[in-house]
């Protein structure tokens, strides 16, 4: 599931915890979409802390943002009520929920990294598959066309079906220099 998130999203993020009354340790997988990690300056990027925010209640009239805050000694709980779940947009401002302590000595959401700029395997390609798009549009917008395209026959009809020739003053056919009578209007 990690690396369907680092081929995807660049990046991938898992979280060890304990639940409540166990010592055994957990991991689990967090939406990519949901959290970050923020970094010291130093040379290693020593995590000081990771952010988790996630809503519950979308599909009802009780939507709730939830965030935790990870440090390496305490996780922070907070939230924030109200808002419609049109805009999943919270509108009262964020309470604090509480605080736990956290015996890692480290932050427990650790972050994966795809390459160094956090990218999805297909993002280099994002030009080449423009390009593509864009080269299949123009064909079935060509081929549109040409289906939807109308023949428009335009000139001189005539109802005859003898041709016309030209003729000198004596009402004589005139003849061209291969012999042969000069056409005017074909039949």
């Amino acid at each position: 599931m990690l690396k369907k998130d680092l081929s995807i999203m660049g990046r991938a993020y898992d979280l060890v915890y304990v639940n409540e009354g166990e010592t055994t340790l957990n991991l689990a997988k967090i939406d990519p979409t949901t959290c970050f990690v923020v970094y010291d300056d130093s040379i290693k990027a020593k995590p000081l802390f990771a952010v988790r925010y996630y809503q519950t209640g979308v599909l009802d009239e009780l939507l709730r943002e939830n965030y935790e805050i990870y440090t390496n000694s305490m996780v922070y709980r907070y939230h924030s009520d109200g808002g419609l779940p049109e805009t999943n947009s919270p509108v009262n401002n964020v309470i604090f929920d509480g605080q736990e302590p956290l015996f890692f000595e480290h932050v427990p959401l650790t972050e994966y990294k795809n390459n160094e700029e956090r990218l999805g395997d297909w993002e280099p390609e994002i030009d080449q598959m423009d390009a593509l798009d864009k080269a299949i549009s123009t064909m079935a917008n060509f081929q549109e066309d040409f289906n939807d395209a109308a023949m428009v026959a335009t000139g001189r009809f005539a109802n005859k079906t003898k041709p016309v020739y030209a003729k000198d003053k004596q009402g004589n056919v005139q003849m061209g220099k291969d012999g042969k009578p000069i056409v005017l209007v074909p039949p």
